[in-house]
Formats: C-alpha cells, structure tokens, sequence
C-alpha cells in the first residue's frame, strides 16, 4: 500500500487552486443567470394581424416584431420564437410577416426563451372559416 505525503505548503496550494477553479465556475454560472434575466426581463415585442378571421379559401397574415438585449440574449443562448399552436418555430429575425396556412383556428405566440427560462411576449388567435 502507498501513502502519498505532501508539504503543508503544497496542500495549501492545491487547495487554493481547488478553491479558485469553484469560485470561476460560481461567477460564470451567475453570469448566464443575469444575463438570461435581463434578456427575459428586457424583451418587447409585437405580434399583430390586420385580418385576424378570413374565409377559406383566404388565410390571415400576420406580422411580428421584437426587441431583444443582444449582449445578454446572445450569452444566455437567447433566441425568438413564433409558437403556432404549441409547436415553436425560431424566427431569424426581430421583425417581419408570415401566412397562416392551416384551416382553422391558430394561437400564434411570440415567445423569447433563454438556456434558463422564457417569457411571451405577444399573442394573436388567427382563424380560418
């Protein structure tokens, strides 16, 4: 069997390194924890129709547009999302205009989600008669 033995100096060293490698990791996963709230918290956006109820065979449009905090959005995996009917699709833009394609009736959100969190922003019920 082997014992291994150090210096008091060289455990205090090791120990110091130990504790610096926990303190880096605590400030960077507090980083994307402020950074994803001040995303959530500072998102605006819109989510609007002209013509919110159409006959078939029409569809009604729509139009979106958001401001996001780039900085803190971008370091939390921030991104914009139109959720149509639970299901969500990114949006490459902060603005811009879109069709309803499917009969019936639509729940269009417009939705910023984080690595830690999301917020809606705006929501629009589209229907197809």
């Amino acid at each position: 069997m082997s014992t291994l033995r150090t210096s008091g100096a060289a455990a205090l060293a090791a120990l110091t390194t130990i504790g610096t490698l926990l303190v880096s990791a605590g400030a960077a996963h507090a980083d994307i924890t402020v950074d994803s709230a001040i995303c959530l918290q500072n998102a605006t956006g819109a989510l609007t129709s002209s013509n919110p109820v159409v006959a078939a065979p029409g569809h009604p449009t729509f139009e979106w547009t958001a401001s996001l905090p780039y900085t803190q959005c971008a370091q939390s995996n921030g991104h914009l999302y139109l959720v149509d009917n639970g299901v969500a699709t990114l949006l490459p833009t902060n603005s811009g205009n879109g069709v309803e394609g499917g009969p019936g009736r639509h729940l269009l959100i417009l939705r910023v989600k984080t690595s830690l969190g999301q917020r809606d922003l705006s929501s629009v019920t589209l229907t197809t008669v």
